[in-house]
């Protein structure tokens, strides 16, 4: 559970949802209890458990709502107003198949065992369902989240090497060369900047392809430290001379080439 669901707000409300499925369950056991006759048979505790058991689900349904509010991965809305959809469909047709067998029936009560069998196998097969819908759902979110995070940490580094573009284009020199060299690292960082603003974060290959960008730690690691570097480099060359104005230009186009190098690599631009 969330550390918001185990607040004693959270807590108490956990309790309660618990406690009141506790009370329907033992009120709909007792009702059925007394308002049958002995000898009673395997229907009339099919139909007991059976009623309980959805009671049950919808009490942990509650409890589930709760646990996974501020977790960090949980079903998306449409997967549980779903999930809550199969459960009613579950029991209205558990109940209408109940009442129909019961009202063709034969007294001796042969086909119980065939009706029960049925009837755990449909049981399985909504289990199933709900179960692939959950996981599918969360593992598409796993996959999502995490790209969606690359994304905006590229992003964070796009911005800072457009601070950066914004030091180098101000820089002002006397020497044709230097403004020329200056040009062109502030175009090809320029290309880097754009990749890294429309990054696809590691993006989402096809089944046979697989994973079509893998993104590594390491990768990530390189492009930091490249914009880093950049930046605290561009910081410096205004206050510097003409020779060290050239050697900070060079500093970066080393700089830029391992960087770009880089974002082709990964196949971001």
């Amino acid at each position: 559970m969330s550390k918001e669901s185990r607040s004693p707000a959270g807590v108490k409300f956990v309790l309660l949802v618990l406690a009141l499925t506790g009370v329907a369950i033992g009120a709909t056991a007792a009702v059925a209890y007394i308002f049958s006759s002995p000898p009673r048979g395997t229907m009339f505790w099919f139909v007991t458990v059976f009623l309980c058991a959805v009671e049950f689900l919808a009490g942990i349904l509650a409890v589930n709502i709760l646990a996974l509010s501020r977790a960090k991965y949980r079903p998306s809305g449409a997967i549980l107003a779903i999930t809550y959809v199969m459960v009613l469909l579950y029991a209205a047709s558990g109940l209408i198949a109940t009442v129909v067998y019961l009202a063709l029936r034969s007294k001796s009560g042969s086909g119980d065992g065939k009706f029960l069998a049925v009837f755990l196998l449909i049981t399985l097969l909504w289990f199933i369902i709900v179960a692939v819908l959950y996981a599918q759902d969360l593992f598409s979110q796993d996959t999502t989240r995490a790209v969606t995070e690359k994304r905006a940490d590229h992003d964070r580094r796009a911005r800072s090497l457009k601070t950066t573009l914004s030091k180098i284009r101000a820089v002002r020199t006397d020497d044709d060369n230097l403004r020329a060299r200056l040009a062109v690292l502030a175009k090809r960082l320029e290309g880097a900047e754009t990749a890294l603003a429309h990054s696809h974060g590691g993006g989402v290959g096809s089944w046979e392809t697989g994973k079509a960008h893998p993104l590594s730690p390491e990768d990530d690691k390189v492009l930091a430290e490249c914009i880093d570097n950049i930046g605290e480099i561009a910081d410096r060359i205004p206050l510097r001379d003409l020779e060290e104005v050239g050697a900070a230009i060079s500093e970066m186009e080393t700089c830029a080439t391992r960087l770009i190098s880089k974002v082709d690599d990964l196949d971001l631009a």
